[in-house]
């Protein structure tokens, strides 16, 4: 049967019916306009294929190697195409296609676990085709589920007092989809919270959230996220005074605690020094003794 842009080319001696197809046809000529865009020679037998392995009874993990044998009366360039199927050729997957050899390496840890694997192989010669199936199931050990973290990523700005938002999901090759319950969030020893998101307030430091996806047979995956809780920092202004003094000051509106270090990364420590009202804002006098020191305005939520 030929069809829009295929013309079909009867050998000598033939004649073309739509009972008949492709039969008596010796080439398709692909046409623009009248034009030959290209053109398949049909050769007079098809190709023959075999899995070799695997071929039922194996039990397979990591990197393995597919094999067959094939065989074309016609000495055609052959070319295949894998496929892969969990329940026993029920469905199949695609795993490779154009392939040239009679051997092919795969990572079977990208494949859903099953006792009821098959390997199927599909040959053409560009024209013809055959399949060869594994002659009986073999085995793929079950995969754990891969979980990722979508929220936080460790550039994000997160304040002490704010609700922090955790977000992530897992991927496994055996289930669809993993129940909200499958999914685990920790810090530590300390269980956060179950779902694809949760919520918590966490104060100022350095943490490292895990989730932990787990399929209904008990196989476990984790993602880890390193993240920085911040202080929830204000405007500060500092001026110089007479004396070595600085005159540190901030909007009367924020509310806020003073607090000193001595080192920019800390400990930081809440300054009992008396402020003054100045204005719209409220200033604190810092003697030349304690202007060396580190300050910041923490906001209170």
């Amino acid at each position: 049967m030929c069809l829009g842009l295929l013309k079909c080319v009867p050998s000598v001696g033939s004649s073309l019916t739509p009972s008949r197809q492709w039969a008596g046809t010796a080439a398709i000529v692909l046409l623009f306009k009248d034009k030959e865009l290209d053109r398949i020679t049909i050769s007079k037998t098809a190709p023959t294929v075999t899995v070799l392995a695997p071929n039922g009874g194996e039990v397979w993990s990591g990197v393995q190697t597919l094999s067959w044998s094939a065989a074309d009366l016609d000495r055609d360039v052959l070319s295949f195409t894998i496929q892969y199927s969990p329940d026993n050729g029920q469905s199949w997957t695609p795993v490779a296609g154009n392939v040239t050899g009679r051997s092919y390496e795969i990572d079977t840890d990208r494949l859903p676990g099953s006792t009821q694997a098959r390997i199927r192989v599909l040959v053409t010669d560009g024209f013809h085709t055959a399949q060869d199936d594994s002659d009986a199931a073999f085995a793929l050990a079950d995969k754990a589920p891969r979980p990722f973290i979508r929220r936080p990523q460790a550039g994000d700005l997160l304040f002490d007092g704010q609700v922090l938002q955790f977000e992530g999901d897992a991927e496994d090759l055996e289930t669809a989809s993993l129940p909200d319950s499958a999914l685990r969030w920790s810090l530590g020893d300390q269980i956060i919270g179950v779902g694809r998101k949760v919520e918590a307030q966490l104060p100022e430091g350095r943490y490292e959230v895990t989730l932990t996806a787990t399929d209904s047979k008990g196989n476990e995956g984790t993602a880890r996220m390193a993240f920085v809780v911040q202080a929830p920092l204000g405007r500060l202004a500092a001026v110089p005074a007479p004396g070595g003094v600085v005159r540190l000051g901030w909007r009367a509106t924020q509310q806020a605690v003073l607090q000193s270090a001595p080192d920019a990364s800390g400990p930081y420590q809440d300054v009992a020094l008396p402020a003054e009202v100045d204005g719209h804002n409220l200033v604190v006098p810092v003697q030349a003794q304690e202007a060396r020191r580190f300050y910041r305005l923490l906001l209170v939520p």
